[in-house]
């Protein structure tokens, strides 16, 4: 996977970084691959993730309340959606150096 630089933005007063990568060659958006608060004991243990358009203007928008994380026990649906964050925000991106 490679990324195509990374997305600044300020969360609850506090400066954050995420670094998308392409999830396959013809990826057509940004795939984010975190961790929070909520690792193994709300949700995934080893982090969610969260797909976004490709940046306008600069600008990515992510909205954490689309955010998805691996169905531990069931291998035949690998994604489910997180309980609703209420969480988006408009982000800076910067190509990579």
């Amino acid at each position: 996977m490679t990324s195509p630089g990374y997305v600044e933005f300020t969360l609850a007063g506090q400066a954050l970084r995420l670094e998308p990568v392409f999830d396959g060659a013809d990826a057509h958006e940004l795939f984010f691959i975190f961790g929070d608060q909520t690792n193994g004991l709300e949700t995934y243990p080893s982090g969610r993730f969260l797909y976004a358009a490709l940046p306008e203007s600069g600008q990515v928008v992510l909205d954490f309340n689309k955010a998805e994380n691996l169905r531990a026990r069931s291998r035949r649906s690998p994604r489910v959606r997180c309980r609703p964050s209420r969480t988006a925000c408009r982000c800076e991106s910067k190509p990579a150096s």
